[in-house]
């Protein structure tokens, strides 16, 4: 996601011939990252513990942000008219970079609060008079 924001802000900020059709190839790329990645996060099954309920829902609720965002993207992308000139194609293109980042952030954030919890749960176990058994 962080490389097709840049890919996407690049191309709006120096336009080019060529730009929608690098754009979408961006977009394109990022749907398939997004489908991978949410269909990935769906199979994961949470731990039996209010964490691992929590952090699940991070995920789930991620997995729902990417999808939108993508979305908008294709739409955005899809509905400038092929004999757009750069600068409509420019102007109608310059909210993906910011939605993009927007969503690399709030990614990155989700996972590094999804890997506290991991840890959490971790230390909980291994703390725990019943699991020392088994460390």
């Amino acid at each position: 996601m962080k490389q097709s924001a840049s890919d996407v802000k690049e191309q709006v900020q120096s336009p080019s011939t060529g730009m929608i059709a690098a754009i979408q190839k961006d977009v394109q790329t990022a749907i398939d990252a997004t489908n991978t990645f949410v269909t990935s996060l769906g199979s994961i099954s949470a731990p039996d513990s209010d964490e691992g309920q929590a952090a699940k829902q991070q995920l789930d609720a991620l997995g729902t942000q990417f999808k939108s965002t993508v979305t908008k993207a294709q739409q955005t992308v899809k509905a400038i008219p092929d004999n757009a000139g750069i600068a409509t194609t420019a102007s109608s293109l310059a909210t993906l970079g910011p939605s993009l980042d927007t969503l690399a952030t709030t990614a990155q954030t989700t996972l590094t609060a999804v890997q506290a919890s991991g840890e959490a749960m971790k230390e909980g176990f291994q703390k725990a008079d019943s699991c020392n058994q088994f460390t």
